[in-house]
């Protein structure tokens, strides 16, 4: 948009008559702004939604994205302009739903035969697994080079702390593998197996 406005303001400076095709340019570019805002919003929050960026296919979810909240902004275009057409929400929430069903996250790890065999003999390994490969970032303390309190106020310092999480441990950690953050601490997928274990047994602390 900005360098159609600066040619047509150059052109008004210069006492040229400005070139229509420069304001045609910027209306192009301010619809496609205007089309792209859910999107854009989606993207800002979509940190919150793991099973998007870390689907195997995550560039084509971010287009079903796109084209979904593409679809819904249109609603409110036409409303602008005195057009009721509820059909359009409609049909952009059965889509998002459907989206979201066919990308819900699958435990990308397989308890197997852990679930029977966890003993009270694992838990200090899932301690120290928890404690080395998540406190970094989840602690009253942490090490962490960006993070340096609790994101979301999580902290695994304990093992009481570390039973009131578990669900939570489970969903991003096994079920999206997505934590720990980039894999910055390295957790295997035998560690993410003895945590589902872990979790799948209630989470035992004794």
């Amino acid at each position: 948009i900005m360098p159609s406005q600066r040619a047509l303001v150059a052109a008004i400076e210069r006492g040229e008559t400005p070139d229509p095709a420069w304001g045609a340019k910027a209306k192009l570019h301010s619809t496609h702004n205007n089309y792209l805002t859910l999107p854009l919003l989606f993207i800002m929050i979509s940190n919150h939604y793991p099973m998007t960026y870390t689907h195997e296919h995550s560039w084509l979810v971010l287009l079903a994205i796109i084209a979904i909240t593409a679809f819904a902004r249109h609603y409110f275009n036409l409303q602008h302009k005195g057009i009721k057409r509820p059909v359009i929400l409609v049909v952009a929430a059965i889509a998002a739903a459907t989206l979201a069903f066919v990308i819900s996250p699958k435990p990308a790890v397989s308890v197997g035969k852990n679930v029977a065999a966890f003993e009270s003999s694992q838990i200090s390994t899932v301690k120290t697994i928890l404690t080395e490969r998540c406190t970094t970032c989840h602690s009253a303390t942490p090490s962490d080079d960006v993070f340096t309190t609790a994101p979301l106020g999580m902290m695994l310092d304990t093992l009481d702390e570390m039973q009131q999480w578990a669900p939570r441990i489970k969903a991003r950690s096994v079920d999206t593998s997505d934590m720990p953050f980039m894999n910055k601490t390295g957790m295997t997928d035998q560690e993410r197996a003895t945590i589902a274990a872990w979790v799948a047994a209630g989470a035992p602390k004794e």
